[in-house]
């Protein structure tokens, strides 16, 4: 695939990115950059501001590592990330949309 030019490039918002990952793909994953319990608030923020988009196409499971391992006990709230005010925004938004959450590692 030729990319366009820097000049000709054309930026996509965050949730038109995420529609253009599910246009390709079934599944679509988005990083935060986190160093221990340092993280950036920005990436939780966003990820919240898009799933709308993604339940629009057609997502319905949120894996997030923050859960624990598949199948494991989930971390108890006073688990340091989920306590962190825009990951328990994050959580709250997906279960409100219906998200299905699953830990992954």
């Amino acid at each position: 695939m030729d990319l366009p030019a820097a000049d000709a490039a054309v930026w996509l918002t965050a949730e038109d990115l995420i529609r253009e990952g599910f246009r390709r793909s079934r599944v679509v994953i988005m990083n935060e950059a986190h160093d221990g319990h340092r993280r950036c608030v920005r990436t939780r923020t966003v990820g919240r501001r898009i799933l709308p988009a993604a339940k629009g196409a057609g997502a319905r499971v949120l894996a997030m590592e923050a859960l624990g391992v598949p199948g494991g006990a989930a971390p108890g709230a006073e688990s340091p990330y989920l306590a962190q005010p825009e990951m328990a925004l994050l959580i709250d938004s997906a279960r409100h949309l219906g998200f299905t959450l699953v830990g992954y590692e």
